[in-house]
């Protein structure tokens, strides 16, 4: 059975083993383990995403999947678990230094360029320094539009 949940201090180690697996370079980890969701299989973690807050604000550093589970939506389910963590943190927006067509599946919009400088101030304040095309979403904007069900369906 599949449980996404805040991971314990302890499994800094095994969510550092997924992202060197993944051939990510996230440093200081620990940074990130009060603002990271990690999926787990029994008791193995097999995923795992975090933030980065600043004030009202948050930059995803990382979202990994293990290789051979990925076709699976474990990083849809784990990416809507930290989006909801960001909320409930006051998070009103997320902000990722990717671009792709699963984060734009699931709401996420690329960031104007002026939009793309402001944030990049706010982060870099933090000692982060995003690169590239940035995406974004409103929270909590986002959960009213993906888990809003249609008005020509009475099936549950």
């Amino acid at each position: 059975m599949l449980e996404i949940k805040v991971p314990k201090d302890s499994d800094v180690i095994d969510i550092e083993k997924i992202i060197m697996d993944n051939n990510l370079k996230i440093e200081n980890i620990q940074r990130y383990i009060s603002t990271c969701m990690a999926v787990y299989d029994q008791e193995q973690i097999i995923g795992a995403t975090g933030f980065i807050q600043k004030d009202s604000y948050a930059l995803i550093k990382f979202i990994v999947v293990e290789k051979d589970r990925r076709l699976e939506y474990i990083g849809d389910g784990l990416l809507k678990a930290l989006l909801n963590l960001a909320n409930i943190r006051g998070v009103t927006k997320v902000i990722l230094d990717d671009e792709g067509l699963f984060f734009n599946k699931l709401g996420f919009n690329t960031v104007l360029q002026d939009d793309a400088v402001k944030y990049r101030k706010i982060f870099e304040e933090e000692g982060i320094n995003p690169q590239g095309p940035m995406m974004e979403v409103t929270l909590p904007d986002f959960f009213l539009r993906v888990c809003k069900s249609s008005s020509n369906t009475n099936k549950v």
